[in-house]
C-alpha cells in the first residue's frame, strides 16, 4: 500500500514537472524590461513649425528587437529594427523600407512607408535615435536629440 502511494506521488510529481517545463519553454520572455509592451502616444512636442499630428489612437509596440508604429486608422503596422541600449538609455530605430524605391518586380514584396505616415508618430527619418528620458512600467518619454521632438506615452 505504501509503495503504491509513493509510486503514484512520484508519477504525479513527474507529470507536474513535465507540464511546467512545456508551458514555460514555448514563450519568449521580454528582454527589454519595462520597455516591452504596447504604448499609447499621449503627446508629441516638436520645436519645428510643423502641423500638430492627430494623436487619436496611435500606438507603439515594442517586443524583442522590433519597434512598431500603428494606428486604428492605418491597419498596417510600420516596423523597425530596434537596438535598445539599457545603459545609455537609447533606442536606435531603422525603418528599412521608409523611402525605398522598389524595382517593378518587387512591388508586391516591399512595404513602402510613406513619410507622412511616420511623421504622424513623431518620427521624421528612416533611421532615428531616441534618448529615453523616463521609463517605468506606466510611462515612457522619448526625446529625439536631432529634431528636438519629445514623445510622451503611457502603457496601454
Amino acid at each position: 500500500m505504501a509503495n503504491t502511494k509513493n509510486s503514484n506521488l512520484l508519477i504525479y510529481t513527474i507529470i507536474i514537472a513535465m507540464a511546467s517545463l512545456l508551458a514555460t519553454s514555448c514563450r519568449k520572455a521580454p528582454i527589454n524590461g519595462d520597455l516591452d509592451g504596447q504604448w499609447q502616444i499621449m503627446s508629441i512636442e516638436n520645436p519645428l513649425p510643423l502641423p500638430a499630428p492627430d494623436l487619436t489612437r496611435k500606438y507603439f509596440t515594442v517586443n524583442l528587437h522590433v519597434f512598431q508604429c500603428w494606428s486604428i486608422d492605418y491597419p498596417i503596422a510600420m516596423s523597425a529594427n530596434m537596438i535598445y541600449d539599457k545603459e545609455k538609455k537609447t533606442l536606435l530605430l531603422d525603418f528599412a523600407d521608409y523611402n525605398k524605391d522598389p524595382e517593378p518586380e518587387d512591388l508586391n514584396s516591399v512595404k513602402i512607408y510613406e513619410p507622412y505616415r511616420l511623421r504622424a508618430f513623431g518620427i521624421y527619418a528612416q533611421k532615428v535615435k531616441f534618448e529615453i528620458k523616463t521609463l517605468s512600467s506606466k510611462s515612457l518619454v522619448l526625446i529625439n536629440p536631432e529634431s528636438g521632438t519629445t514623445i510622451t506615452c503611457r502603457k496601454f
